[in-house]
């Protein structure tokens, strides 16, 4: 096979970028149950994402909130904010169309 993934599958530098950091965010801080556990127990994590995608919301929460308190961790300080915002797309949202 020649080439890699990236040009297999046609993955432009952000997209393939935002691949490498949705797998390294995935289950971040997983408590163990699901969402429909923590929305049934009011869970301090149900209520601060409004029962909506809880788990999903709090890993990418939490992600950037250790990001924004570890300068060394913050692979978006030189990222223009056009393309930051849409890696989160790619990042929180993978099946989304654009």
């Amino acid at each position: 096979m020649d080439g890699g993934v990236k040009d297999r599958i046609k993955l432009d530098n952000l997209e393939q970028m935002s691949c490498y950091v949705s797998a390294a965010l995935h289950d971040f801080e997983h408590p163990g149950v699901n969402n429909v556990f923590l929305v049934s127990m009011n869970d301090r994590l149900a209520v601060r994402h409004n029962d909506v995608s809880v788990l999903e919301n709090h890993h990418l929460a939490a992600s950037f909130q250790l990001m924004s308190k570890e300068e060394n961790c913050n692979w978006t300080v030189r990222m223009p904010r056009a393309d930051f915002k849409l890696s989160l797309i790619h990042i929180s949202e993978p099946t989304r169309p654009y």
